[in-house]
C-alpha cells in the first residue's frame, strides 16, 4: 500500500520499497548457480578474502563445502567436508566455527574451519584448513581433523594458545564447559595449519576457575599487539575475556568482565590505532558492545590487554556483526542485523574517525541466514575501496549490497544478458525506469519494473543508437532474475549522442505508468528536448523483439520544460485525468508555464487538454508562472460531508515568493483558492501523509540545487487547528 521508487544507474536498476514500514533498498534475491549451471543451495557463507567466500552448500541432499574465488567464479574449490557423506538434515549453520589465522592484508591467506554434524551428544567432527599462497592463487582445502576424534555435542572453538610466531589455532573441545576444556595444539604443517600429535581425546587444559557459574566459551579474540607472555588469542566466554598465558602458573587472566551474557564476538581495528578492538552481541538482549583496546600506561612500552566499553543502542538483539570500510573513507564501519517486528534490519555505524551513537538502516529482509564481506567494483567505486555485503537468506537466495562513498548499500538488479556474442551488460547503460503492471506473464498483484537502456557508446557515422527496454516481473520472492536481450524500442532515442527528430529523448525525460486496464499499464513519457516530445509505449505490445513508442500530442507552450506527470480524477467524471505541469525552461528568457488536465483514451493517448494556469493568473494577477502541481484531498471534511467525487489539484505558482493554490472542479468551472504563501522559492510539491494522521499533507522543496530542504505544510484535523502552521515547517 506504500509507494515505491526505482532508480536507473549505470550498474543496473535499484528499487526502494517500504515493505516493513521503513524506506530501504529492495533486496535482489538472486538464485546462485555453479559452473555446471546447477543451483547452489547455500546454507552458510563466510568471508575468506576481498574476493573469496567460503560456503556450505546443499548438493542434492548432501552437504558440500566450497570456496569460491571471484577471480575465477565458475570453478569453486571443494567437495564433501573432510570426505564425509553428510545428509543436509544433519547440518546446522550454528555448528560452524571460523578462525581467520592470517592477518588482514597478509600476502598469504590462512583460515581454519571446524564443524560438527548430527544431533544430540554424538555429533561428528570435521576440521579444514584453507590456504592461498597469494591473492591470485587458487585456494586449497586440507582435511586436518585429528585422528579418531571423539563425538561431541558442541562445535569446538579455534584459539591460538601459543606465545610464538606460529599463528595456527588450537582446537578446543568445550563440551565440558570452562572447568573441563580439552585441546589439540595447532601448528603450521607443510605450509598450512594442522595439529600436533595429541591423544585421541585431546590434552586436558587447566580449569578456568575465574569463570562465572554457567559461563560458556563462545569464541576467541585476537590480541594485537600481543601482551607480554600472552598467547595470540584470548578466550571469549559468555561472562568476559580471558588472556591465555601458557607459561604462567595460572593460565587464564581476566582482562574484561561483562555485565551481560555475551553470545557473539567479532574482532577488527575499529578506531585505526593499531590495536584490534572487539564488537560483541549479548544473548537475548539488545544493544551492541564495542570494546576498544588500549595499552596499560603503567606498563610503559609493554602492551597489555585493556578494554574500554562503548555501548551502542539497538532496537533488537544483535544477530550478526561485520566490520569493514563500507564507504571507502579509510575508517572501519560496523554493520549489524537486528530483528524488528516481522523482519530483520541491516544497520551500519559509519565512522568518520569516531563512530556515531546511532546507525543508518541500509536494508531490510524477512530474515538473514549469514553475511559475508566482499569487494566488487561498480561505477561509483571502480577500485573496490568501499566494501560490500553478501547477504544469504534462509531459502538460499542471496543479495549483494554494494557499499559506496555516499554511505548507501544498494542492491543492483540487472536483467540484461551477459556473455556470448551479445553482452548487453557491457554495451548498454540504464537511463530510465518506471513502475507499473507491464509484464505480460506476471499474473500477480505485484507491480513490475520497466527499464530503458541505450548503448554506452554512440554509433559512428549517421547511425541511430538503438534503445532497448526490459520488462521485469516482481514475484513474492523479489525481482525475476531471468536475463534477456530485452526489446528494441522504435521512436525513442538517446539524444546525448546527437539527433532526435520527432523521437522521444530518453535522458532526463519524465515517465508515468498509465493504467489502460485493471492489470495493465502503459508508459507515458515527456522529454526535455528544446521542443518537447511526448510518447506512449506498451511493453506488452511488442512485435517479435521490437517495441514501438507511439507519438502523443500535448499543447505544450514554447520555452517550457516538463516538471511533473500525475494521474487523478480532477474533473470528477469517474475517470483518471493526466496532469502535466510545464515550468519555464531554465535556458529561456521568456516565461511561460502550463498546468494541463487532459482526458486519456483507452490506449493512453491524451486529448481535450485544458490549461489551469490562466485561471490562476486571472484569480491572482501577480502570478508570474505556475511551476508544479499534484492531485490530492485538500480542504475541509467532516463525517456529515460526503467525499467529493473528484480530487483537488494543488498548484505551486511563483509571484513575489511562492503561493500554493487549491483548484477544485465544480460544475463546468474550476474554483481557485489560495492556501499558503511563503517568501522564499519553492521549486516542487508533492502530496502525502507526512504526519501520520491519515490526512494528506503538502511537501515542498525549497532552495536551489546543492542547498535544498523540505518544507512540510501539514493539513490539520480540527483538534490541531489552533497550532496548525500555514507557512510550512522545515
Amino acid at each position: 500500500g506504500t509507494l515505491d521508487v526505482t532508480i536507473a544507474t549505470p550498474d543496473g536498476l535499484v528499487a526502494y520499497t517500504s515493505t516493513y514500514g521503513e524506506l530501504s533498498p529492495l533486496d535482489v534475491q538472486t538464485e546462485l548457480v555453479g559452473g555446471d549451471g546447477n543451483s547452489l543451495a547455500m546454507k552458510r557463507i563466510y568471508t575468506i578474502g576481498p574476493l573469496t567466500v567460503g560456503a556450505f552448500v546443499d548438493l542434492n541432499g548432501t552437504l558440500a563445502h566450497l570456496v569460491a574465488d571471484f577471480l575465477d567464479p565458475t570453478n569453486p574449490v571443494g567437495g564433501l567436508p573432510c570426505g564425509q557423506n553428510i545428509p543436509i538434515a544433519a547440518f546446522s549453520s550454528d555448528d560452524v566455527y571460523v578462525h581467520q589465522t592470517s592477518r588482514t592484508g597478509a600476502a598469504t591467506t590462512d583460515f581454519v574451519v571446524s564443524l560438527v554434524t548430527g544431533t544430540g551428544a554424538s555429533k561428528k567432527l570435521c576440521v579444514m584448513a584453507i590456504h592461498k599462497d597469494n591473492v591470485f592463487a587458487r585456494p586449497v582445502i586440507f582435511d586436518i581433523t585429528p585422528p579418531s576424534p571423539p563425538t561431541l555435542s558442541k562445535v569446538p572453538v579455534l584459539v591460538d594458545l601459543t606465545a610464538d610466531a606460529d599463528p595456527c589455532p588450537s582446537l578446543i573441545d568445550v563440551d565440558g564447559g570452562p572447568a573441563a576444556l580439552r585441546k589439540w595444539d595447532g601448528a603450521m604443517v607443510g605450509g598450512h595449519c594442522g595439529f600436533k600429535l595429541t591423544p585421541q581425546n585431546g590434552d586436558a587444559m587447566q580449569p578456568m576457575v575465574a569463570a562465572s557459574p554457567g559461563a560458556t566459551v563462545i569464541g576467541h579474540a585476537p590480541l594485537v599487539p600481543t601482551p607480554l607472555a600472552a598467547a595470540g588469542d584470548a578466550l571469549v566466554l559468555s561472562d568476559g575475556i580471558y588472556a591465555y598465558e601458557p607459561n604462567a602458573g595460572t593460565k587464564y587472566r581476566l582482562v574484561y568482565r561483562s555485565t551481560r551474557r555475551l553470545a557473539r564476538v567479532v574482532a577488527e581495528d575499529i578506531d585505526g590505532d593499531g590495536h584490534v578492538d572487539l564488537a560483541l552481541g549479548a544473548d537475548g538482549q539488545d544493544d551492541l558492545d564495542l570494546l576498544f583496546r588500549y595499552d596499560n600506561p603503567f606498563y610503559g612500552i609493554i602492551s597489555d590487554a585493556l578494554f574500554e566499553l562503548r555501548r551502542i543502542d539497538t532496537a533488537g538483539v544483535v544477530t550478526t556483526i561485520n566490520i569493514d570500510d563500507f564507504d571507502g573513507n579509510g575508517k572501519m564501519d560496523v554493520a549489524y542485523t537486528e530483528p524488528v517486528a516481522d523482519h530483520q534490519r541491516l544497520m551500519v555505524l559509519y565512522s568518520s574517525g569516531d563512530l556515531p551513537d546511532s546507525a543508518v538502516q541500509v536494508g531490510a529482509f524477512p530474515t538473514v541466514s549469514s553475511i559475508a564481506r566482499i569487494a566488487f567494483g561498480d561505477s561509483s567505486d571502480m577500485l573496490s575501496v568501499a566494501k560490500d555485503l553478501f547477504v544469504l537468506l534462509p531459502d538460499s537466495k542471496a543479495t549483494l549490497l554494494h557499499g559506496s562513498p555516499q554511505r548507501t548499500m544498494l542492491a543492483y538488479f540487472d536483467p540484461r544478458s551477459e556473455g556470448g556474442a551479445t553482452n548487453l551488460r557491457d554495451t548498454t547503460i540504464f537511463r530510465a525506469t518506471a513502475i507499473g503492471h507491464f509484464a505480460p506473464t506476471s499474473g500477480t498483484d505485484y507491480p513490475d519494473i520497466v527499464g530503458l537502456a541505450p548503448p554506452k557508446v554512440a554509433p559512428t557515422g549517421t547511425g541511430t543508437a538503438t534503445v532497448r527496454a526490459w520488462s521485469v516481473p516482481v514475484t513474492a520472492d523479489g525481482l525475476d532474475g531471468t536475463q534477456s536481450d530485452g526489446l528494441a524500442v522504435n521512436n525513442v532515442t538517446d539524444c546525448s549522442s546527437g539527433g532526435s527528430g520527432a523521437n522521444l529523448c530518453i535522458e532526463d525525460a519524465t515517465y508515468l505508468a498509465w493504467p489502460v486496464a485493471a492489470d495493465r499499464d502503459v508508459v507515458f513519457a515527456v522529454d526535455r528536448a528544446p521542443t518537447p516530445h511526448a510518447a506512449v509505449f506498451d511493453p506488452r505490445s511488442a512485435t517479435g523483439t521490437t517495441l514501438t513508442a507511439m507519438p502523443a500530442t500535448l499543447p505544450i507552450p514554447p520555452n517550457t520544460e516538463i516538471r511533473s506527470l500525475h494521474s487523478g480524477d480532477v474533473d470528477a467524471d469517474g475517470k483518471a485525468d493526466l496532469i502535466a505541469t510545464f515550468a519555464p525552461a531554465s535556458t529561456k528568457t521568456q516565461i511561460n508555464s502550463a498546468v494541463l488536465v487532459c482526458q486519456m483514451n483507452d490506449t493512453g493517448i491524451p486529448s481535450d487538454c485544458e490549461d489551469i494556469a490562466p485561471r490562476i493568473v486571472a484569480a491572482a494577477p501577480s502570478t508570474i508562472a505556475c511551476v508544479d502541481a499534484a492531485p490530492g484531498r485538500l480542504g475541509y471534511r467532516d463525517p456529515t460531508i460526503a467525499p467529493a467525487a473528484g480530487l483537488d489539484l494543488l498548484v505551486l505558482c511563483r509571484d513575489a515568493g511562492s503561493t500554493l493554490y487549491r483548484v477544485t472542479k465544480t460544475a463546468d468551472a474550476y474554483d481557485v483558492t489560495a492556501l499558503s504563501h511563503v517568501a522564499g522559492t519553492l521549486s516542487a510539491v508533492q502530496i502525502g501523509d507526512v504526519t501520520g494522521d491519515g490526512v494528506d499533507d503538502v511537501i515542498g522543496i525549497a532552495g536551489e540545487p546543492g542547498a535544498r530542504s523540505l518544507v512540510v505544510f501539514p493539513q490539520c484535523t480540527s483538534r490541531d487547528s489552533a497550532t496548525c502552521a500555514r507557512t510550512g515547517e522545515e
